[in-house]
């Protein structure tokens, strides 16, 4: 069987390596052109206007970069592509210790999956869903394990936590999370101690820090924000995106997402959306327990409807909720939970492969034709 090496050994970290290849291209882009005021704005929101949702993540890069004497910038980026790199080298690890090559190609046939949705749309890179992405890719590397270390499940915790902090949108992934702590508990990879203190914990965390964000949602000014950064070396028009949707009265954020919702708007999420979500349909097929996969799909994509009606960011939660059901299906699958009863056509996988790479969504309410793969071209003659 000599094609199922060569499928793990060159194939797939060809792949893998192509779909990364705008994402740390747009990194580099970045650190040239002194930064993103989003990609890297949101990551230096601090207090230095008064306490402030997501905050204390600008507080400690900026207490960091005077300690070290690390440029501000280099500083987040060098954090941001650590952990996608961690990220990334966890699915691939996941991929080669698997003998479920076929399943894990349908799982990441979605133009919503994380690598191939941030390699189609660049501008959405970079964000703090990665934390609580990589968490659970480590529970589900934890399902690859006769014993899992108990560190596994505490650093997703701290992940899920720092997630919290930097973005509450994490804590409605809590739910997701918890399903990964509940799959290990019952294959016995997690004693009945361990299931009950982290699942308090993980519920702990989102319960208080939704509440923080809700409190301290605004700061009053852009100044005292904004001026820490420019005295570090960053130019003041890097102020003018994330920190700038943080200050009290800037921005109507109801007006905003009525202003994007509109039909056509509508109409092409639809398509985009339905895309995502097919191998969530076809997994139904494929798979015998389809109790267990529902349950699954709505602990991944129910507890994130609440965003749609206050924020424009539809198609990174759609991503975010797809990545979290596949690593979740993966774990299941890998510990003999899932039984495969009609496994996916070659046809059918290199079908749906080539619409996820032609068509993703865009990270609002949106799409962009040609997707990864465009994405990957135009990166190749940039560079070359």
């Amino acid at each position: 069987m000599p094609v199922l090496p060569i499928t793990k050994l060159i194939f797939l970290p060809l792949a893998m390596a192509l779909l990364s290849l705008p994402v740390m291209a747009r990194a580099l882009y970045d650190f040239l052109n002194g930064g993103s005021s989003w990609r890297q704005g949101d990551w230096l929101i601090n207090t230095g206007e008064g306490f402030v949702r997501r905050g204390l993540f600008g507080d400690i890069f900026i207490a960091l970069s005077d300690l070290t004497g690390l440029n501000l910038l280099l500083l987040v980026q060098i954090f941001q592509v650590s952990l996608f790199v961690a990220l990334t080298f966890v699915i691939w690890l996941l991929c080669v210790r698997t003998p479920h090559l076929r399943i894990v190609a349908l799982l990441a046939a979605s133009p919503g999956f994380f690598l191939i949705f941030w390699a189609g749309d660049v501008q959405g890179t970079m964000r703090k869903e990665l934390f609580v992405l990589l968490a659970m890719a480590l529970l589900a590397l934890g399902s690859q394990m006769r014993h899992p270390a108990p560190i596994l499940p505490a650093f997703a915790v701290v992940l899920f936590t720092l997630g919290c902090i930097g973005n509450i949108m994490t804590a409605f992934m809590a739910p997701a999370l918890l399903a990964g702590f509940y799959l290990l508990w019952l294959t016995g990879k997690m004693s009945r101690a361990g299931l009950g203190f982290y699942t308090g914990a993980t519920v702990a965390m989102a319960v208080l820090w939704l509440g923080i964000s809700l409190v301290f949602k605004e700061t009053p000014a852009l100044a005292g924000m904004c001026a820490p950064l420019v005295a570090r070396g960053l130019d003041p028009i890097f102020c003018d995106g994330a920190m700038f949707w943080v200050v009290s009265g800037n921005i109507d954020h109801m007006t905003e997402l009525v202003t994007k919702v509109t039909w056509p708007n509508l109409g092409i999420y639809a398509v985009v959306a339905t895309l995502t979500i097919l191998p969530v349909l076809l997994s139904f097929r494929v798979f015998a327990e389809r109790q267990l996969l529902m349950m699954l799909a709505l602990l991944c994509f129910l507890p994130m409807l609440p965003l749609y009606a206050v924020a424009t960011d539809w198609g990174r939660w759609i991503s975010i909720s797809y990545t979290a059901y596949a690593f979740l299906v993966f774990q299941a699958l890998t510990q003999g939970q899932l039984t495969v009863v009609n496994p996916p056509r070659n046809q059918v996988l290199f079908g749906l492969l080539a619409i996820a790479l032609l068509l993703t969504p865009e990270h609002g309410i949106d799409w962009q034709p040609g997707g990864a793969l465009r994405s990957i071209l135009i990166t190749f003659n940039e560079l070359f």
